[in-house]
């Protein structure tokens, strides 16, 4: 949601658009293209017009309109990872200080998802080392979106969809009505990387036991959350009574790569070769070159923490000092050509597919000797003479 201020409007275009929307021309204008952008044969047919882009691409396409289920309320802290990683402790009085955002969870429905099904348990994952089974609940995103509460303050919404399946084991079972809950909370936190709860004390505890989840699964592999996990992830929110849905629904896409997707990329490669043979001006072949690079959406030469260095620096440190390790982290998405729509349900700020970390050791030889931790916040290599840490 935005407002006058947040469009940073003049006083001269905010006079032009009142005497705009006065003029009847204008109004029946703007009216016919409400009509058009909501008509439904239009719409099918903008998203026939995806499915075979994408098609190209060796790409399904899905669309998926989520319908109204419940809504769970919270906050979201940023600081809480800093505060913890630091040991501060804070008092009640100190955590109306810090900054955070309301969060509205719709967890919502769509039959475009699959059903919720019981998987065998891995026996290192259950209890004693015991086989058992557990429930797996299929689930999608739709792009988050800014909104207002009713103190007219913003607020974040995030639409989280599962079969219409779900919600009926949900009210014939209160432990699977939990687990759509917790299973609806914990992907969000993970998936945005947010720290949840209604206090800040709140948000810490539930990160706490995230963390400690995370290291155990590392360990073990993944399991089923525990009951002290559960308990956190619903403290951390409320359920809004007789409101199914915060905001406006939109749609969003499921892509998945199809039997010949490999196939579509090669002749995709091969055509654009083929473009380039035949372009006779540099122009054009920039352009080519350029809408190429544009396939993998990260920055092909990395995004680095300042570590390169000129040759004499180099030089330098090799006389003076230890070798410092050179590091480039590289932001890297699948192309997708629907992202580049200009639409409600395009998220430009999504997370990358995929990180890349190239780290240069000279002088070593062999990578016995290297020690190499990775956890959600960090990368940590060491090696007998060398330690380097890389914070996400």
């Amino acid at each position: 949601m935005c407002d006058s201020g947040d469009l940073n409007l003049t006083s001269d275009e905010i006079t032009k658009l009142k005497k705009a929307f006065k003029d009847p021309e204008f109004q029946k204008l703007f009216r016919e293209y409400a009509e058009e952008i909501s008509d439904p044969a239009n719409k099918k047919k903008y998203e026939d017009e995806i499915r075979m882009m994408e098609l190209e691409q060796g790409m399904d396409v899905v669309f998926v309109n989520p319908t109204p289920g419940h809504c769970l309320k919270t906050r979201h802290w940023p600081s809480v990872p800093q505060y913890l990683e630091s040991g501060i402790t804070l008092n009640a009085k100190d955590e109306s200080a810090h900054e955070s955002v309301k969060v509205f969870i719709n967890v919502c429905k769509s039959d475009k998802v699959e059903c919720p099904e019981i998987k065998p348990m891995k026996n290192g994952s259950s209890r004693q080392g015991e086989s058992g089974v557990y429930w797996s609940l299929p689930h999608c995103f739709t792009p988050p979106r800014e909104d207002i509460d009713k103190a007219k303050k913003q607020a974040m919404v995030y639409d989280v969809a599962f079969n219409p399946k779900a919600f009926e084991l949900a009210k014939s079972s209160i432990a699977l009505r939990r687990l759509l809950d917790t299973t609806a909370v914990d992907s969000v936190q993970k998936q945005y990387n947010l720290c949840l709860g209604k206090t800040f004390s709140q948000a810490q505890q539930l990160f706490s036991c995230r963390k400690n989840r995370e290291s155990k699964h590392s360990l073990n592999g993944p399991s089923p959350t525990d009951s002290v996990g559960e308990d956190c992830l619903l403290k951390a929110v409320h359920l809004l009574k007789g409101v199914p849905y915060k905001g406006v629904s939109r749609p969003t896409v499921i892509r998945r790569r199809r039997s010949d997707y490999e196939q579509r990329q090669a002749e995709i490669k091969k055509r654009e070769a083929e473009d380039l043979k035949l372009c006779s001006s540099t122009e054009q072949k920039q352009a080519i070159k350029m809408l190429s690079s544009f396939r993998n959406c990260g920055n092909p030469e990395g995004l680095s923490d300042g570590a390169s260095k000129n040759e004499e620096t180099v030089k330098s440190d090799k006389i003076s000092t230890p070798t410092k390790p050179d590091y480039s982290i590289t932001y890297s998405s699948d192309f997708d050509l629907s992202n580049c729509r200009y639409s409600n349900d395009v998220n430009p700020l999504r997370p990358p597919d995929r990180l890349k970390i190239n780290v240069k050791l000279p002088g070593l030889s062999s990578s016995s000797c290297v020690d190499l931790e990775v956890t959600e916040m960090h990368i940590h290599l060491s090696v007998s003479f060398i330690s380097l840490i890389i914070f996400k």
